[in-house]
């Protein structure tokens, strides 16, 4: 599998959001209440040049109009990827390797324009993974994880796009992510 075609998903997930902005009305902010718990659930894909994963990810807004959530992420490679072992120089075992990270921070948003909001957040992963065939574990870590990117809700729909950057080291994938979701939230 070769993540060839994400950045032009991408590039259309970014289209349909500016093109959100044109004569939008300002949305409420995420319809919450000034005492309302708001929950988002969404899937996602982090991707890089060399990498694809899919993940789900959970947040929670537990004083809704303060903007801060916590969340909780969780992503797997769908697919084993062939990595290099090195043991010594000149000596390395090839693995075919499946690799999952869960992560767990704190995020915050601001509103932009209309349906557009900037989004930071901070916290850590553990990464993780399996080298098919063998009884070999791999370098388990935990790494920091930094993102941020710019939401669309177009019209107070309660579905959200969400397009991202996000720094993790993820051992044999690197450490720079782009990331397109798609997620609803209540």
């Amino acid at each position: 599998m070769r993540p060839s075609g994400i950045p032009r998903i991408a590039l259309l997930c970014m289209i349909v959001c500016v093109a959100g902005l044109a004569g939008a009305p300002p949305a409420r902010a995420f319809h919450a209440e000034p005492s309302e718990t708001m929950h988002h659930v969404q899937l996602y894909t982090p991707f890089n040049g060399r990498d694809v994963a899919l993940g789900l990810e959970y947040s929670i807004e537990p004083l809704a109009p303060s903007r801060v959530a916590l969340f909780a992420a969780f992503a797997v490679r769908p697919y084993h990827k062939k990595v290099l072992d090195r043991v010594r120089p000149h000596f390395a075992f090839v693995y075919n390797e499946l690799l999952y990270h869960g992560a767990a921070g704190l995020s915050t948003s601001v509103p932009i324009a209309g349906p557009v909001w900037a989004q930071v957040g901070a916290g850590a992963a553990y990464v993780f993974g399996d080298y098919a065939g063998t009884s070999q574990p791999p370098h388990d870590k935990w790494t920091p994880l930094l993102r941020g990117g710019i939401i669309c809700s177009p019209h107070e729909s309660p579905v959200f796009l969400q397009a991202s950057y996000q720094y993790a080291d993820l051992r044999s994938g690197g450490s720079s992510w782009a990331l397109l979701s798609v997620g609803v939230r209540f």
